[in-house]
């Protein structure tokens, strides 16, 4: 994160238009750690997604299923190790 005495990074396109996501400066080190280290980003995509999808509170909190699903599919992920 940026402090404030530092300016916003510029964004950088690429030729087709889309945004450059690449990290840079600062950023690379953060980026690096976060990408080996994140006990998220370990995850397999499916259960990412879906704690993503909790977290963010893109379902509602009655949603009871999906909590239940998504700690089902966690416990059988940390088991498999």
């Amino acid at each position: 994160m940026a402090s404030q005495d530092t300016p916003p990074s510029k964004v950088i396109l690429l030729p087709n238009g889309m945004l450059d996501a690449r990290p840079r400066g600062e950023y690379v080190k953060i980026f690096e750690k976060n990408r080996l280290e994140s006990p998220l980003l370990k995850l397999p995509a499916e259960l990412r997604n879906r704690v993503y999808e909790f977290a963010t509170w893109r379902t509602k909190f009655r949603d009871w299923n999906l909590a239940q699903n998504l700690l089902r599919l966690l416990l059988q992920y940390q088991t498999a190790d």
